[in-house]
C-alpha cells in the first residue's frame, strides 16, 4: 500500500479551529472537510500524530515520520492512518 493511500490533511486554525480533510486515495464515505473547535476534539490517533509532528521543523522535506505523517508547515500536517 502506498503511503498517500490513507492519508489525512489537519490544519491547526490561528482561531483554534481545526480542520481535517482525507486526501487519500483508499475511496472513504465523505470527502467532506471536518472542522472542530479544538484540538482534543479530534480523533486521539489524530491528536497524537499531530502531537508528534509539532516538534519537527515546519518543512515538509525534513519533516517526515515514517509511519506518522509530515509537518508541511506552521499550521498544516499530513498525517497517516
Amino acid at each position: 500500500m502506498l503511503e498517500a493511500d490513507k492519508t489525512w490533511r489537519v490544519e491547526l486554525d490561528v482561531t483554534g479551529i481545526v480542520k481535517v480533510g482525507y486526501i487519500g486515495f483508499i475511496p472513504i464515505v465523505t470527502r467532506d472537510v471536518l472542522s472542530y473547535d479544538d484540538l482534543s476534539d479530534i480523533p486521539e490517533w489524530m491528536q497524537h500524530r499531530v502531537a508528534a509532528l509539532r516538534m519537527m521543523p515546519p518543512n515538509p522535506h525534513e519533516s517526515k515520520v515514517e509511519g506518522v505523517g509530515r509537518r508541511v508547515n506552521e499550521t498544516v500536517y499530513w498525517i497517516l492512518e
